[in-house]
């Protein structure tokens, strides 16, 4: 079994309980279905990219699309990351979708520095 990283704690508002200083990246991305959501994350993974992705249970979203309100099942990709490799990952993550619009999300987190670290290495 890999090393431990520090929990977090959320606190509504706050920084995160535990939080010194580091900050990573979070990034969200719904695919159509749990294969091509694994084939991206592995590549990310692979590549560097990310240091960790999550593929989620899946989850209906509605939304609108070409003037319609249309709904489908999709699974989304929750991926750790350094701030640097935001751009990248975002990036190539459109060149593996298989949507014409892929909603590639990403915000900063503020966490503790071995985490940081951890998402460098």
């Amino acid at each position: 079994m890999g090393r431990a990283l520090p929990t977090l704690v959320m606190r509504p508002g706050l920084p995160p309980e535990g939080a010194t200083g580091g900050q990573i990246a979070m990034l969200y991305c719904p695919f159509p279905d749990g294969a091509s959501a694994e084939a991206a994350a592995e590549v990310l993974v692979g590549e560097g990219l990310v240091a960790c992705a999550q593929i989620l249970g899946a989850v209906r979203s509605h939304y609108r699309w070409q003037g319609k309100a249309e709904w489908a099942e999709e699974v989304p990709l929750l991926a750790k990351l350094p701030l640097a490799q935001c751009d990248a990952a975002r990036a190539r993550i459109i060149t593996l979708h298989p949507y014409d619009l892929p909603a590639v999300v990403s915000w900063t987190v503020g966490c503790a520095p071995e985490l940081e670290a951890w998402a460098r290495d």
